[in-house]
């Protein structure tokens, strides 16, 4: 059924796929932010900036991907990738 796909539909198949990969990293992140100012540990503006710039950076992602053009593909892919990591290291350093 697959192979029935056109070339843009394959590529929306695995952008979704992706983007699941990507939520179970970002998702424990955001968990962790909102514990962590719950728990009355201010968190600076750069954490909110970006726990929201990763979903904007997936759906710019996932229209590249679909679009097939790898560059601005690959820039999102990283930025928010970078976006969990920032956010995971200000919480953890934030509890320290």
């Amino acid at each position: 059924m697959f192979d029935r796909y056109p070339a843009w539909g394959k590529r929306a198949s695995w952008a979704q796929q992706n983007s699941f990969e990507s939520f179970t990293l970002h998702a424990p992140a955001a968990l962790l932010a909102i514990l962590t100012v719950m728990n009355g540990i201010t968190l600076s503006s750069l954490a909110i900036f970006v726990a929201i710039a990763h979903p904007i950076l997936r759906a710019i992602y996932i229209i590249a991907y679909i679009g097939n053009i790898p560059a601005l593909r690959s820039i999102c892919w990283a930025f928010g990738l970078l976006c969990s990591g920032i956010l995971y290291g200000l919480c953890f350093s934030a509890m320290t």
